[in-house]
């Protein structure tokens, strides 16, 4: 779970649409709440239309995951992390299952 939580950082970090496709579940509901103004967002469809314009739009910062730490419920996966976007940290927490034998992103909130 801790390689699929890099995985989604290292596409927010190179604004990899196709890779950030990759990392969230399709078989599983979703749901992400970006920080700021966002309201929560549910449904891939959603989810993912909203990374394709934070990922392609000129003002998309820089990002970094530092201090991952993860519990494995089952077949459900929590990893808590501190995000650095330029000056400011956040606290993140990234939701995964399994999903045919990977961990899959169910749902991000920083």
């Amino acid at each position: 779970m801790l390689e699929a939580n890099l995985a989604f950082y290292d596409a927010f970090a190179s604004h990899d649409v196709a890779a950030m496709d990759k990392v969230w579940a399709n078989s599983h509901a979703v749901s992400c709440i970006h920080p700021g103004c966002w309201h929560a967002l549910h449904g891939r469809a959603y989810v993912m239309a909203s990374w394709r314009a934070i990922l392609t739009g000129s003002d998309a910062p820089p990002i970094r995951c530092e201090d991952p730490m993860g519990q494995v419920y089952d077949q459900t996966a929590v990893v808590t992390c501190i995000e650095r976007v330029m000056q400011t940290q956040l606290v993140a927490t990234n939701v995964f299952v399994l999903e045919r034998g990977l961990w899959k992103m169910v749902h991000h909130q920083a």
